[in-house]
């Protein structure tokens, strides 16, 4: 008998009621063409009549796999169906069915079938199988950071701390961009199960300890993470919130003057002028750091003023000003692209006008185009007048290092002196020292030093230097000054 003939006597045995019958002329075509699955659905009807759920089972299997095989989602779900309500206890099934869902653009019901799948595997304590339908619960719901613990934790109880490692610092980072540090600390404790010498994850809970009032419990994480980066500035700043927490702000000032020396080596004086503003709240008699302080400032104001807020670059028309408004707006707005082309329009017009210039510049500095940037202050320098050291100090901030840099012209006087042409760094400095502009001196010896560290003569004027400002703040002689805080264990109390 052909193919269609077998057809035909299925239908007619089952027709009288001899399903066995039909099954046999079914399965001869099965033989004849093992992918037709119209035919393995109907012997599937007919072994669910028969109450065989086993056999049904299995050609129903065999119709989904080859639908999936085809990218046949949709119609894949209607097989996958009928497994699960054959065995809704199937985790497999519920989490194949939840894949043809999202195949098929139906994502909330794929998340529920995920979510059972979930719950069965946990049951059945396969916690890998668990993790992988609990990711592809988190994957539909990217808003939710609680289901991506969820897969951390079963990560974790499968016996994958690296895989679970990873899922709790992606949702440390989630909860940071939010601006959630309670949350941080929290998921930055559980990492530490898996990671107990990280240092950014100590630092994490550290810090959330310490906003939380739990010194003690914070000094925990500070001692491990400042025995293996005793120089990091933010170890160093908790670690000194932490002691002035626990009543000891003794050795709080200690850590907050070391802090403040180290960010005055990495350049950074915003961190350096901080860690002194602490540490003088805490020991307002000192001297040294009330003299520290004050150049500390001084060094603030002239790094992080921008060129643009300079005398020379006041607007001095109205077509100045209107270009310069709308360009700051844009700006403000994050219309960076549309602030560049309104300051190109006016230059255009005004090609050397420093107004303009200066805003395209410190504009192309915010965009990142340093290059542009620099370029940019280049053409203005030479005209800057009383403002030559303050536009050169922000080329040199920026990453450029002019060797020929003039220095500033000071505002016309009775018997105005030309200023000395300088060439080095330590030359400028000296020029600057003369004058009597110690914290511009001082910025210019630290140019030279990082030039040539072995300069003694240049530490010599800035150790001077220090000196003559201790003596400005206070008259009286300074106390010789304490122990560096590497020479005492902060946490000998603990």
């Amino acid at each position: 008998m052909d193919r269609n003939q077998l057809e035909q006597d299925a239908i007619r045995q089952q027709n009288l009621g001899n399903l066995e019958g039909a099954l046999r002329s079914y399965a001869q075509i099965i033989r004849l063409d093992p992918r037709d699955r119209r035919i393995r659905q109907k012997v599937a009807e007919l072994y669910l009549k028969l109450g065989r759920t086993a056999e049904a089972e299995k050609q129903l299997r065999e119709v989904a796999e080859g639908l999936v095989r085809e990218g046949s989602h949709r119609a894949a779900v209607a097989v996958f169906k009928q497994l699960v309500a054959l065995k809704p206890d199937d985790p497999a099934l519920q989490f194949e069915l939840g894949e043809c869902y999202v195949a098929s653009s139906y994502g909330n019901d794929a998340r529920t079938h995920f979510d059972t799948a979930m719950r069965l595997w946990i049951g059945l304590g396969r916690a890998a199988d668990a993790a992988r339908a609990a990711r592809r619960v988190a994957d539909l719901s990217p808003g939710e950071p609680v289901l991506r613990l969820k897969v951390a934790e079963l990560l974790e109880a499968s016996g994958n701390p690296q895989g679970a490692a990873a899922v709790y610092l992606d949702v440390a980072e989630e909860y940071r961009r939010r601006g959630r540090p309670d949350e941080v600390g929290r998921i930055a404790e559980m990492a530490l199960r898996l990671r107990p010498d990280d240092a950014a994850l100590l630092l994490d809970a550290a810090a959330a300890r310490v906003e939380a009032g739990e010194h003690k419990r914070a000094l925990v994480h500070l001692q491990l993470a400042f025995s293996q980066a005793p120089r990091d500035p933010r170890t160093l700043g908790l670690l000194a919130r932490s002691l002035e927490g626990v009543g000891q702000p003794e050795k709080a000032v200690k850590v907050l003057s070391e802090l403040a020396r180290i960010a005055a080596d990495m350049g950074n004086p915003a961190v350096e002028a901080d860690a002194l503003r602490r540490a003088s709240a805490l020991a307002p008699d000192d001297a040294d750091i009330r003299a520290r302080l004050g150049l500390a400032e001084q060094n603030v104001s002239r790094t992080e003023r921008r060129i643009t807020q300079l005398a020379c670059a006041e607007p001095t028309s109205d077509a100045e000003t209107r270009a310069v408004v709308r360009a700051e707006v844009f700006a403000r707005y994050g219309f960076h692209d549309r602030a560049e082309i309104a300051l190109r329009e006016a230059l255009a017009d005004a090609p050397d006008s420093l107004v303009l210039l200066a805003h395209a510049a410190e504009l192309a500095a915010t965009r990142g185009a340093t290059d542009a940037a620099l370029r940019t202050m280049a053409r203005i320098l030479p005209r800057a007048g009383a403002d030559t050291t303050a536009v050169h100090d922000r080329i040199v901030l920026l990453g450029g290092a002019p060797a020929d840099a003039p220095v500033a012209v000071e505002p016309p006087a009775p018997a105005p002196v030309a200023p000395p042409t300088v060439v080095s760094a330590e030359a400028r400095g000296d020029a600057l020292a003369e004058r009597g502009d110690l914290p511009g001196a001082l910025l210019a010896w630290r140019e030279a030093l990082s030039e040539n560290p072995l300069n003694e003569e240049v530490v010599m004027k800035i150790t001077a230097l220090r000196e003559r400002a201790r003596a400005a703040a206070a008259p009286a002689p300074a106390p010789e000054p304490p122990p560096a805080p590497e020479e005492e264990d902060p946490f000998a109390d603990f």
